[in-house]
C-alpha cells in the first residue's frame, strides 16, 4: 500500500505544480473566475495528498504490529 500511496503522493504534487502553472497564465489574462477554480483545485489537491500521507502514518503501526505478531 505504501507504494501506492507515495506515488498517489508524487502524481498529485506534480498536478498541483501545472495548476499553479497554469493559474499564472491565467491571471495574466484577467480571468478572474477561472483563476479562483484553479487556485481552488490546486488546495483541493494537497488537501487529498494530505489524506494519503494521513493513510501512510495510519498504517505504520497496523505494519509493526503484524511484524511483531509474525515473529519478524
Amino acid at each position: 500500500m505504501s507504494k501506492v500511496l507515495d506515488h498517489w503522493i508524487a502524481h498529485n504534487a506534480d498536478h498541483a505544480i501545472y495548476y499553479r502553472d497554469w493559474t499564472a497564465k491565467v491571471k495574466k489574462n484577467s480571468m478572474g473566475a477561472v483563476v479562483a477554480l484553479l487556485e481552488e483545485s490546486d488546495e483541493l489537491t494537497l488537501r487529498i495528498s494530505k489524506k494519503f500521507e494521513d493513510a501512510m502514518d495510519r498504517q505504520k503501526p497496523e505494519k509493526i504490529m503484524s511484524n511483531i505478531t509474525a515473529g519478524l
